[in-house]
């Protein structure tokens, strides 16, 4: 399962862990009070480098906001 792509519930809220390719994963979260989301990111990086044997992480702050774009 480790080599497959999926989506991985990484919190409560709706943030996920998405595998991008062999040992690269990539997570969005949306934008919270400093606290509450240090600790996300916290929880996020150790899951992600602990549990997954994750190599690299790209970790995207959102603030909810759509941004219209020709791709969208």
């Amino acid at each position: 399962m480790a080599d497959q792509k999926y989506a991985r519930r990484a919190t409560k809220r709706d943030q996920y862990l998405v595998k991008k390719d062999a040992h690269s994963y990539y997570a969005e979260v949306a934008s919270q009070p400093l606290p509450a989301q240090s600790a996300l990111i916290e929880r996020l990086i150790d899951f992600a480098f602990g549990d997954l044997g994750a190599q690299h992480l790209e970790v995207r702050v959102a603030d909810g906001r759509k941004n219209c774009c020709a791709t969208c």
